[in-house]
């Protein structure tokens, strides 16, 4: 009898050391129809997964409801949380800590003008959501509607006929419908009527403004005027224009200088060349100016 004792004792002693040698695997509370079970792994749970937390620690007859402003109401379970745009965190979330997200909030346009609020309340007051972030500052509600060549002073809820272009911000007094901001492949806007802005252009819209630009900008090189030596970024150069490669910039202004065209060849008697105003050669004596632009460069010059 002693020596069972003696090996059963043994037996639950190695049982414990290997308990604490290998571990067991963390559970977690999962809440189904209001009951609750531990299981190790979120795909082993059928209901809501609370991670982190024993059965003890939960009330599956509960859960959190989130509000438009963040706010939790601990709600119960298989009912529906109490406003319309709530979100459900599930069957046993808890408030405690306040588990509910800042809801984004932005512009919203309606008869009665422009308001900030949550993209859900805007459509419930059937106003014209315009993204996470905007402003009313400026009024992006009110503005100048393009229809047909015609502009009416509308807000943005009504001008969005099929054509119809808004612009916000704006009074008919300063838009004109009859044109609208013409986008060249060079990101180069001019106004024009949308007939003839086709083929690789991109018509903006009837009253459509290019200032500033609206344009989609491609990669731009410096281009240099031949004739005046000016800098200017393009997504591609214009005739009379040189590129100085891609990756090149106009500052500081790398393009070839002309030469002032009031400066030209001097010649003296004796075959030297300097180039100077021609007031300067004048009062050498017996020097000759060849004329504006002209250059020492040239062969021959002084003969």
């Amino acid at each position: 009898m002693r020596r069972f004792v003696y090996h059963f004792t043994c037996a639950l002693l190695w049982a414990a050391c290997s308990i604490l040698l290998v571990g067991c695997p963390d559970k977690s509370a999962c809440c189904q129809n209001g009951q609750c079970t531990e299981v190790e792994t979120a795909e082993d749970c059928t209901g809501t997964f609370l991670d982190g937390k024993l059965c003890a620690d939960v009330d599956c007859g509960r859960k959190a409801c989130c509000d438009e402003d963040a706010a939790c109401t601990l709600w119960f379970d298989g009912d529906q949380c109490p406003g319309i745009h709530d979100d459900d965190l599930g069957d046993g979330s808890a408030c405690e800590p306040n588990p509910c997200p800042d809801r984004p909030e932005g512009a919203c346009c309606t008869f009665q003008g422009c308001f900030i609020a949550h993209r859900n309340v805007c459509e419930d007051a059937s106003g014209t959501y315009n993204g996470d972030g905007s402003s009313c500052s400026p009024n992006p509600c009110d503005g100048a509607c393009c229809t047909n060549g015609t502009c009416l002073d509308s807000y943005l809820g009504i001008c969005d006929g099929e054509g119809d272009t808004f612009i916000p911000d704006a009074m008919c007094t300063g838009v004109d419908c009859a044109k609208g901001a013409c986008c060249l492949t060079t990101g180069v806007c001019t106004p024009q009527q949308a007939t003839a802005c086709q083929g690789n252009l991109t018509y903006l819209g009837d009253g459509t403004s290019c200032n500033p630009n609206p344009c989609p900008q491609p990669n731009k090189v410096a281009c240099c005027f031949t004739e005046t030596g000016e800098c200017t970024l393009r997504g591609g150069c214009l005739d009379g224009e040189t590129s100085l490669g891609e990756g090149s910039v106009c500052e500081p202004n790398s393009c070839p200088q002309p030469p002032d065209p009031m400066i030209g060849a001097c010649c003296s008697p004796a075959g030297t060349c300097a180039e100077l105003f021609p007031n300067a050669c004048g009062n050498l004596l017996n020097w000759v100016f060849k004329g504006a632009g002209s250059s020492c460069a040239t062969p021959n010059i002084c003969d």
